[in-house]
């Protein structure tokens, strides 16, 4: 499975100076060593958006999401927010996009 997290808002920050991170899923005895870093995703209540991956439908979902779950009576959490991908024969055919949410007080 693959991840990936983007640090830094396009709208907000200059193209050279955003921010990427991309990963993989790995077991907790797996050995990393210091030509990669290591880092966990903090556990907790998302809302995940499966998506065809495609540059159309991923541009639709993000344009969609903040309002969306604002309406439904959610506020996004300073958690980060993640894609995940996944699909058959080296083929990525669907991206979730997995926001962190909690409850409007």
């Amino acid at each position: 499975m693959i991840l990936s997290i983007a640090r830094d808002n396009p709208e907000e920050t200059a193209p050279e100076n955003c921010r990427y991170d991309a990963g993989i899923v790995i077991s907790s005895e797996y050995y990393v060593d210091d030509d990669f870093s290591e880092d966990q995703l903090v556990g907790g209540q998302y809302a995940i958006y499966k998506v065809k991956h495609t540059a159309e439908e991923i541009q639709k979902a993000w344009a969609t999401i903040f309002s969306g779950l604002l309406e439904a009576g959610y506020e996004v959490d300073p958690r980060p927010i993640f894609e995940r991908y996944y699909g058959d024969n080296n083929e990525i055919d669907y991206c979730d996009i997995c926001v962190p949410i909690t409850l409007k007080k």
